[in-house]
């Protein structure tokens, strides 16, 4: 979108941009996992101090300012890019990870996951329709938005 070859797109917002306009779809909540094997995995009265002493994968497209206040930069000692690669290390049992918590819900019904304080850590993140700034909308696009149930008169 940002070299202008795209028309449109649905993208998490982590800062706006002035060339585009957004449009709110829906919001995505992330939760710290640990995996069986990890020293949390059955530790009981964890706090998210206590989450700060462990190594954490560092998901490099999620930039939420939030995530200092419950890890510690320091300690990130891998990063991927997708969160499946984030859920493969975390799967490790050696470090926790943030991921979204429709994605980790499977695994943690499997007992492979554990939310680590799910009511005090939890990251959230708004997904938004963006089309360029004051570009024309196309019947093709207005459809799409439609069919999303975007009105496109009305820009965050």
């Amino acid at each position: 979108m940002v070299e202008g070859r795209l028309i449109v797109g649905i993208v998490p917002v982590y800062q706006r941009r002035e060339e585009f306009d957004y449009f709110p779809l829906y919001e995505e909540k992330a939760h710290a996992y640990c995996a069986v094997g990890h020293p949390l995995f059955t530790a009981n009265d964890i706090t998210p101090e206590v989450l700060r002493q462990y190594e954490v994968v560092n998901h490099r497209y999620a930039i939420h300012r939030d995530k200092t206040n419950f890890v510690n930069y320091d300690s990130q000692s891998a990063s991927a890019s997708q969160v499946e690669a984030v859920a493969i290390l975390v799967l490790t049992g050696r470090f926790i990870g943030f991921l979204p918590e429709h994605y980790a819900a499977s695994l943690v019904r499997e007992g492979r996951l554990r939310a680590l304080c799910p009511e005090h850590v939890h990251l959230s993140t708004a997904f938004n329709l963006i089309l360029r700034h004051n570009a024309p909308r196309s019947p093709l696009v207005k459809a799409f938005a439609t069919a999303l149930g975007v009105d496109l008169k009305t820009p965050l």
